[in-house]
């Protein structure tokens, strides 16, 4: 389902409308870095304790895992798809490097409260 994020209220009442509609809803898994508004519209509209599941680790989503009212952020190392974005670039430009079959295996990262304080990437946040 798509919401219309940018206008809580509007959002608001879609989700309470539709959990209202499906009493046994056992969690949300927001796809993008907009679970912090998805969590606040849970908690202001009675229903802060259905498990929430972000990506990215956002301001937002990391104020939520630390209050609880995101269960888990799964996280992204951009860093590390840049490098070999441009790795994989450089081959084609500089060496014509035609390779189509190249895979680059990456990382995820589950950050939950209890581990965020050892991912030192985040704590500058």
């Amino acid at each position: 389902m798509t919401l219309p994020l940018l206008y809580p209220d509007e959002c608001g009442h879609i989700l309470a409308d539709l959990l209202h509609g499906n009493p046994g809803t056992r969690g949300i898994a927001v796809l993008d870095s907009s679970a912090h508004v998805v969590a606040d519209i849970l908690s202001s509209h009675g229903f802060p304790d259905i498990p929430l599941i972000a990506f990215d680790m956002t301001s937002g989503n990391r104020r939520c895992l630390q209050a609880g009212s995101v269960s888990a952020v799964i996280v992204q190392y951009p860093e590390i798809q840049g490098y070999n974005s441009v790795k994989s670039a450089i081959q084609y430009l500089l060496y014509k490097h035609k390779d189509n079959k190249i895979s680059h295996k990456m990382p995820i990262g589950i950050i939950v409260a209890e581990n965020l304080p050892y991912y030192r990437r985040f704590n500058g946040m």
